[in-house]
Parts: C-alpha cells; structure tokens; sequence
C-alpha cells in the first residue's frame, strides 16, 4: 500500500479481498513455537523455508537454481547427521514444491 500511495493510488479497505503470496505453502500465520530455524529442529516449518526460496529463485535467479539444490541437498545430509533425524525429507518436499508450483510472474513496481 505504501508503494501505491506513492503513485497516487487511493487506498481502500476491503475485507473481502484475496491475495494470492506467491512463495506461500499455506494460508495464515504459524505459530511463533513451529518458527524454528532448521539448525535446530527440521519440521514442516523447514518445508515452506525452502519452498518459498525455489519460488523466489525461479522468479527473480533462475541461473542459480542447480547450486540451490546442491546446497539444499548437502545441508539437509548435514543435518541429518547432526539432528540423527530424517532432516531430508523437510528438504527435499521443499525443493519439490518450490520447483513444480504454477505460478504467474509478478508485474514489477516501476511499471506503473
């Protein structure tokens, strides 16, 4: 709303609208407890970490996208070992969303 108020757009309240978050897994907040960092405790949190970094990947870095997966791969391994808990799973179910989800480009601010 900030951005449109600069153009000169008048901004309204509806509360009936939808937004779509194009990185978003799921709707609504989590729960500040499931927000843990994956060096800690890999869990569906971990998921939508990595799900919405391959979507903003495809979006804005594409180029980078087979190094991502290098990396997601690798630290999952690695924490695998250190947590002595399956940590793939979280990565590799985050990787697969990120990679396979529909998604319209966004038009960039500065066109308007």
């Amino acid at each position: 709303s900030l951005r449109a108020r600069e153009y000169g757009y008048r901004i309204f309240f509806e509360p009936g609208s939808i937004i779509d978050h194009i990185g978003a897994t799921s709707g609504g907040l989590i729960d500040r407890v499931k927000k843990q960092a994956p060096k800690k405790n890999c869990n569906e949190y971990t998921t939508k970490v990595v799900h919405n970094f391959m979507v903003f990947a495809r979006l804005y870095r594409p180029l980078r996208i087979p190094f991502l997966i290098l990396y997601y791969l690798a630290g999952s391994f690695y924490l695998s070992m250190k947590q002595r808990k399956n940590c793939m799973k979280y990565f590799v179910k985050g990787l697969i969303g990120g990679l396979t989800k529909r998604f319209v480009p966004v038009i960039p601010y500065k066109n308007f």
